[in-house]
């Protein structure tokens, strides 16, 4: 909820500085507005009284109690604040806080019903097996009960494990969604900040606020900075972000637009992140039921089909098939 309410606090600052509107008199007017969520109505109070104390901007949102900023949310500001552009970073965060609400949203969709599927057949798998020993009959005298249990719990076994190594593949499909949605909000910062003016080691730094939790963009941030120090050319430091990324600024270093090569990268990420989104959702559907089949057909193997052949279901079918 809290994502949300952040989009709707960053979505009515931005359109009311957007109207030549001063900070402290936006503030005001959202700290009593009651189409804002009351979150939003005392964030902006109490923001508004930080500011009144002689705090900056920044540090007003840092110590906010009622709405959470990220680092990267008052980095932003931060540097809006020595830039004086506050309006345009606004903006920019507003955009950014309705992608992050917008790609929470779609993950949402993806993971709850292959969870659910997966958390029904697990539940149904283990109901299935308790009960299985208990309810079997043993009609021709020579039923090996204590055979029959082991086969069920190696069936049981069997099939779990492979539901298990089914989820862990779906949580390495999310973890490289998420990896694209990250590596795409940190060019797409490095876009915005270079435009605005900005140095790009210091939007570099900012950048690195965002990748905080994933390690391997943030060495390749971290590296590129260090390259960059060490009197690399962009194009080079780039190239820690992989071989298409450093084509893409040697191509624009050499044709003297520099300038747009963040832009050109995320049009690129946008492209294949969306292409990626599409196959997930056209496939989730088909793996599951998939998943759900041959887990099934493992429980049938070693459960249902013993017990069939005890009441002499298919030797009945398969001597009618002889004669």
């Amino acid at each position: 909820m809290s994502r949300k309410q952040i989009f709707q606090f960053t979505s009515t600052l931005s359109e009311l500085l957007s109207s030549d509107m001063t900070l402290h008199s936006a503030l005001e007017i959202m700290s009593g507005m009651t189409g804002l969520h009351k979150n939003c109505n005392m964030a902006a109070c109490e923001i508004k009284s930080y500011l009144a104390e002689g705090s900056k901007f920044s540090l007003a949102l840092k110590k906010c109690q009622i709405l959470n900023f990220d680092e990267a949310y008052i980095a932003f500001v931060c540097s809006a604040e020595k830039s004086g552009n506050l309006e345009r970073t606004v903006s920019f965060l507003k955009e950014r806080e309705k992608n992050k609400v917008n790609r929470f949203t779609k993950l949402l969709t993806m993971c709850v019903y292959p969870g659910f599927v997966i958390l029904l057949t697990f539940i149904g798998g283990l109901i299935m097996s308790f009960y299985s020993t208990k309810l079997v009959v043993d009609l021709t005298g020579n039923f090996d009960f204590d055979v029959y249990k082991k086969n069920v719990v190696t069936g049981c076994i069997e099939a779990n494990l492979f539901l298990l190594f089914s989820a862990a593949g779906l949580i390495y499909v999310l973890k490289s969604y998420l990896d694209k949605t990250i590596l795409l909000d940190v060019f797409t910062v490095l876009d915005f900040v270079t435009e605005s003016g900005v140095e790009l080691c210091s939007g570099l730094e900012t950048a690195v606020l965002i990748a905080e939790k994933n390690m391997k963009i943030k060495n390749q941030i971290l590296k590129t900075i260090e390259d960059i120090y060490g009197g690399k050319k962009i194009g080079e430091a780039i190239g820690n972000f992989g071989k298409n990324f450093k084509l893409y600024a040697q191509v624009a270093e050499h044709s003297g637009l520099l300038n747009k090569v963040f832009k050109q990268i995320c049009g690129s990420l946008k492209s294949k992140f969306s292409k990626t989104e599409k196959i997930c959702m056209e496939l989730i559907n088909p793996v599951i039921m998939c998943v759900v089949g041959i887990y099934i057909i493992i429980l049938l193997k070693k459960i249902v089909m013993p017990v069939l052949f005890n009441f002499g279901i298919l030797n009945y079918f398969w001597l009618i098939q002889i004669k």
